[in-house]
């Protein structure tokens, strides 16, 4: 794959990362395996309980989303690439290119990752000569097993003509609609990553977040590291020390699951990583509903000193300090030399 389509993929992403490599969000739709530039991925939320349909709209056209007041196409990527699929995707991936945004529906979103651009080679000849796949710019095999297929944004707006569906779109979607949601279009927000552990919800701001990866079979043990730390591994030739995130904040510990991710936080120039029993989504959520978390004084504690308010949703979300969270378990770098 050449180097020109893949500035024109990563844009300024690629050109600031020089020695870095570009990070893509890896989905599934119909049991095959897709990522796209992590730089058009503006949120990931669930399936919304109510999408507007639109009459005589393709049927890869599920109907319009109402998002913060916003109206918001969503297309079903199974069927558009004509794959066999659920019912109902799980979440929508809600991108932006040219001034327009546009949802995603996939059936799982699986990671946050880095690509090394040489590993990124020219979709087979039997995908190229497909018009239904013509939005597959490049395949690559993830764990030398899996192959990966990356999509251009651009060439996927172009085919689903986003102008006519977006007019569909403001035309079916009534003012009491749009008035509905109870937050303003206008207000800013920040962007958060939530996980599950148990049966809570939990959130870091996704500007700590570096990449979201599979647990891997075995941990490297660390001599000397706080309790927490379950061992390192080799992420890509560097050492990431992971941390069982339940035990870090005094959950009963279980046994592994499919669910289960590590979310890979960096606060100074070490990441570390941190397992979570699942992760949920990224949600973009306005300044008001960051609130101080209400608990008795003695109770209260640095790593979650606020919450946030999901007033449309009747949630409350605990919000995670990932600067304290690093520093509990920051591990001497003598015993980290001694892991490798």
């Amino acid at each position: 794959m050449g180097p020109d389509t893949l500035k024109e993929l990563f844009g300024e992403a690629l050109a600031q990362a020089e020695e870095e490599e570009p990070q893509v969000v890896q989905f599934v739709v119909g049991g095959q395996r897709y990522a796209l530039p992590v730089h058009w991925v503006q949120e990931v939320v669930a399936w919304p309980e109510h999408i507007t349909p639109i009459p005589q709209a393709p049927t890869w056209l599920a109907g319009l989303m109402t998002l913060r007041r916003e109206t918001i196409p969503v297309v079903l990527l199974a069927r558009l690439f004509e794959l066999e699929c659920a019912d109902q995707p799980a979440c929508v991936l809600v991108l932006q290119a040219g001034g327009r945004r546009l949802g995603l529906g996939v059936d799982q979103v699986h990671e946050v990752r880095s690509l090394p651009p040489d590993a990124l080679e020219q979709p087979p000849a039997s995908l190229q000569q497909e018009s239904t796949y013509e939005e597959i710019v490049a395949v690559c095999r993830v764990e030398g097993e899996r192959l990966l297929s990356l999509l251009d944004l651009r060439r996927l707006l172009r085919r689903i003509a986003l102008d006519e569906a977006a007019a569909w779109g403001y035309d079916a979607v009534s003012e009491e609609e749009k008035a509905a949601s109870p937050e303003e279009a206008e207000t800013e927000g920040q962007s958060f990553l939530f996980f599950r552990l148990g049966t809570e919800v939990f959130g870091v701001s996704i500007d700590y977040v570096q990449e979201i990866v599979e647990p891997p079979e075995t941990y490297t043990v660390v001599p000397q590291a706080p309790p927490a730390i379950v061992g390192v591994v080799n992420l890509r030739g560097g050492v990431l020390p992971v941390v069982d995130l339940r035990q870090q904040l005094g959950f009963p510990v279980t046994e592994r699951t499919p669910q289960q991710r590590i979310v890979v936080l960096l606060a100074d120039e070490q990441p570390t990583g941190f397992i979570v029993d699942a992760v949920i989504e990224v949600c973009e959520v306005p300044e008001s509903a960051l609130q101080p978390a209400a608990r008795p004084a003695e109770a209260a504690s640095p790593l979650r000193d606020q919450v946030i308010h999901l007033a449309d949703r009747g949630q409350i979300v605990q919000l995670l300090q990932p600067e304290q969270l690093l520093a509990q378990v920051r591990i001497p770098a003598h015993s980290l030399a001694t892991a490798v």
